[in-house]
C-alpha cells in the first residue's frame, strides 16, 4: 500500500501549512491582547483561509465549502494543530448539524458561515449531556408565541 500523499494532497498540505504560519505571526498579538484579535484582523485572516481553500473544510463544495474528504481534513488539521491561542479556530468548520436543515435553513444559517460572513456555535448546556448532544433529554414544544 502506498501512503504517500497525492500531488493534490501535497498541495493542500502546503497551503494549510502556509496559512498556519500566517496565523502564527499573530500569536504574540493575541497573547498580549488577552482576548480576541480585532474584528478587522479576524476578517482578514478569514478571507485568507477562504482564499487558501482551508475554510469550511467539512462542507461540500457545492455549498461553497472546501469539499474535502476526511483524510484531506486531517491533513489540514495537522497543520492547524501547530497554532496556539485558539487562532486555529479562525478558519472555521461549521457545525455539521447545520447541513441537515431544510434548504431555507441552510441558506439562512449555514451558507453565511461557509462564506465567512458569520460564525456559528454549538453548545450543550443540559446537565449530564457533556459533549454528547445525544444524551440530552430536553424537548421543545411549539406554542402560539413561536
Amino acid at each position: 500500500m502506498d501512503f504517500r500523499y497525492t500531488p493534490e494532497q501535497a498541495d493542500l498540505k502546503a497551503r494549510a501549512a502556509a496559512y498556519a504560519r500566517l496565523l502564527m505571526t499573530y500569536e504574540d498579538r493575541s497573547e498580549e491582547a488577552g482576548g480576541p484579535l480585532p474584528v478587522d484582523t479576524v476578517r482578514e485572516l478569514t478571507r485568507a483561509a477562504v482564499d487558501a481553500g482551508v475554510y469550511a473544510i467539512n462542507m461540500p463544495a457545492e455549498w461553497g465549502g472546501a469539499g474535502l474528504s476526511l483524510l484531506d481534513q486531517v491533513i489540514v488539521e495537522e497543520e492547524f494543530g501547530k497554532v496556539t491561542n485558539c487562532l486555529w479556530d479562525i478558519p472555521w468548520r461549521p457545525a455539521n448539524v447545520l447541513a441537515y436543515g431544510t434548504e431555507a435553513q441552510r441558506a439562512k444559517y449555514l451558507l453565511p458561515v461557509i462564506r465567512g460572513e458569520r460564525f456559528d456555535a454549538f453548545a450543550v448546556t443540559e446537565p449530564g449531556a457533556g459533549s454528547d448532544p445525544g444524551s440530552g433529554t430536553s424537548t421543545a414544544t411549539r406554542t402560539d408565541g413561536g
